[in-house]
């Protein structure tokens, strides 16, 4: 009979926020060395972005595997559950479909082959280790990170006025000899853009995207900087680091999260007020709101308009983007009902451009649900995202008294955005760190990257 990796102590570190900080500070003393890893990783997200955020994945899960036959007994994984599994057959039947639909097989397709299995191993490889850390002390990292970024806006925003400026290359960009010249929208992450300085926001600001890919992972880190807020102790600390949130997410420039962090936001409330007071609460809170928006007229017009016209603001911001959207969506949805011979299996790959000259507007892209699952993956492919999906949230949803609220709202949160994002490194990164996050930890957890067995 196989062994436990470790036995588990008799005790165990709780998210005591008050005994994990020196003032500001961190107590390094008070995390574990896996902590310590997690929070290494993430204040150095701007060396990721220097290297790009394309290849990242696979870099990590290269130096797992490198350690582990350096300086352990091998990877030993044992067997992976349901959610690894699902994970895995999703992610090899998008890869196969890619090979096999493909007229020329660009390097760019071999990167979201590596990413996605990346991922896949990264998430088995945890659940074997065990991989956990405190909600306090990811915030904590977390928060110079936000520093990192409002002292780069400050700089580039108010002090140069978000100049124009020709973007270099990564470093994994030149090591492969990317072109040199930066084509908007094209391989985004083999260039440093920390903003846009052609698309403006209210106000005259700039698009940031700071240390990310593209603005759309910024504005997926933000809300999750936004939830995670909410899990401290209240506190100047905890109320700065939404703000914070709430401000990244705006310089952004990214609608969709606009509209969907609010109504996260409400979700939080509603299962924060079922915890207090039981279901009883959350119905009379929901009839409330209901009587007082549809049984009396003014308030219901009131509603009513202010919902309209925050949805066609937020839609006129970029008419541009807007109008090319949905001429992409237009169009792949013809194509989905069109040709019912490929709804099964799928095309593999994204199909021509609707708008000449810009090569990114293809059809079957920029939306993860109705380009990636159904126009790509096929109904084969989107029923393996589903069970990939459910078992995810399976997995939280049974551990979730030691999880905090952020883990079971973070793919209602991400569901929500697929219908008009794709999925992307930022995704995988927030998931495994979902995954990780867990109200306790062993006093003295396996080395991240050395097994022992006893």
């Amino acid at each position: 009979m196989s062994q436990p990796a470790y036995r588990l102590p008799a005790k165990s570190f709780k998210d005591d926020q008050d005994s994990l900080f020196n003032g500001l500070m961190l107590r390094w003393s008070a995390v574990t060395p896996v902590e310590r890893l997690i929070c290494g990783l993430i204040i150095a997200t701007p060396v990721w972005w220097v290297i790009g955020w394309g290849y990242i994945m696979t870099l990590f899960a290269t130096g797992i595997i490198a350690y582990e036959f350096s300086f352990g007994d091998g990877l030993r994984l044992q067997r992976p559950s349901m959610l690894p599994i699902s994970a895995a057959a999703f992610q090899l039947y998008r890869s196969a479909s890619t090979i096999l639909n493909s007229n020329q097989f660009a390097m760019s397709s071999l990167t979201g082959i590596a990413n996605g299995l990346s991922f896949v191993f990264i998430l088995w490889y945890a659940e074997n280790r065990n991989i956990k850390v405190r909600p306090a002390v990811l915030a904590w990292a977390i928060s110079i990170l936000v520093l990192y970024m409002l002292a780069f806006w400050v700089g580039a925003q108010l002090i140069l006025g978000a100049r124009r400026f020709s973007p270099p290359r990564s470093l994994m960009s030149q090591i492969l000899d990317k072109g040199e010249r930066f084509v908007p929208g094209a391989g985004n992450s083999n260039y440093l853009i920390p903003y846009w300085a052609d698309e403006k926001l209210p106000g005259g600001i700039a698009r940031f995207s700071f240390f990310f890919a593209i603005y759309e992972d910024l504005a997926l880190v933000s809300g999750f900087i936004c939830l995670l807020a909410l899990e401290l102790k209240k506190s100047v600390r905890s109320y700065a680091l939404f703000g914070a949130g709430v401000f990244l997410l705006f310089v952004s420039g990214t609608r969709s999260n606009w509209l969907v962090l609010p109504i996260i936001l409400v979700l939080r409330f509603l299962i924060v007020a079922g915890k207090a007071g039981g279901p009883a609460l959350i119905f009379a809170l929901i009839s409330i709101v209901s009587f007082i928006s549809l049984a009396m007229p003014p308030i219901t017009e009131q509603i009513v308009n202010t919902v309209n016209q925050t949805t066609e603001a937020t839609g006129n911001f970029r008419r541009d983007s807007t109008d090319v959207r949905n001429r992409i969506y237009q169009r792949t949805f013809e194509a989905v009902v069109t040709e019912p011979d490929k709804l099964l299996l799928g095309r593999g790959v994204t199909g021509p451009t609707v708008l000449p000259g810009y090569e990114p507007a293809t059809i079957g892209s920029h939306s993860f649900i109705l380009g990636t699952l159904i126009y790509r993956s096929g109904l084969i492919g989107t029923a393996l995202f589903l069970w990939f999906w459910v078992a995810l949230i399976q997995t939280l949803y049974r551990t979730r008294s030691n999880r905090p609220i952020l883990c079971l709202l973070i793919p209602i949160y991400m569901s929500l955005t697929f219908l008009v994002m794709e999925i992307s490194t930022a995704n995988y990164m927030l998931l495994l760190l979902t995954f990780f996050l867990s109200k306790r930890v062993e006093p003295k957890q396996p080395k991240l990257l050395n097994k022992s067995y006893v």
